[in-house]
């Protein structure tokens, strides 16, 4: 991330210090990924996640289901905090891990209107500092769905959505905005507009070609 580059920097030279961007795994063009607005909206976590998020996914269940839709966890059976989760209470579907990326990409774009990313928002949970960046952003912003990004301000993934003027973000465990955010989703021109706007930070950013010659 740029700030894990930041905090090198004053212990280096700073032309040796750069930050590189991860590259995809995919391997799918941005043009091959179709998404589809749905009208109830269907966001999808893929990959980990652990005791310190359930508030948060519980949030985005609720907000979910009150336009008719759901959350989507495609995570391994045996994660713990499966069980968490569902004693919230809260209803969410549930697809076990797939083999490879490719699998999961294709199955984001086929099922999902949006995906989420995200920290736990509380400050209190973070004993330093994070300066870590999730590599599968990249991976997801070519899919050209809409990504909800959830994390406290000072946090690299909000950092990122800032750096590239992206404003589907939330800094705070605050479930009323989650609501008008979820709201976004059911409206077709602001989803389009979204997924748009995804699209185009992707090709600025995620393209393979470009992300190669950063070595160079």
């Amino acid at each position: 991330s740029e700030e894990l580059a930041a905090d090198f920097t004053p212990r280096c030279r700073p032309d040796v210090v750069r930050a590189l961007t991860p590259v995809p795994e995919g391997g799918e063009p941005i043009g091959g990924w179709i998404p589809q607005f749905r009208p109830a909206p269907v966001i999808a976590h893929a990959g980990a996640f652990h005791a310190h998020h359930v508030p948060y996914l519980a949030a985005v269940a609720r907000a979910t289901a009150k336009f008719g839709g759901c959350l989507l966890l495609v995570t391994a059976s045996d994660n713990p905090a499966l069980t968490l989760l569902r004693e919230t209470g809260v209803s969410f579907r549930h697809q076990p891990a797939f083999n490879s990326s490719s699998e999961a990409l294709r199955f984001l774009v086929s099922e999902a209107s949006a995906l989420t990313i995200m920290y736990p928002l509380e400050k209190s949970a973070y004993r330093h500092p994070p300066v870590g960046f999730p590599s599968r952003l990249i991976e997801f912003s070519r899919l050209g769905l809409p990504i909800l990004l959830a994390a406290p301000s000072d946090n690299p993934l909000i950092g990122w959505a800032k750096r590239n003027d992206w404003p589907f973000r939330l800094e705070e465990p605050n479930w009323d905005i989650l609501e008008s955010l979820t709201a976004q989703l059911t409206d077709n021109n602001k989803w389009k507009w979204l997924s748009k706007r995804m699209r185009v930070i992707a090709e600025a950013v995620s393209d393979p070609a470009k992300i190669h010659h950063q070595f160079h």
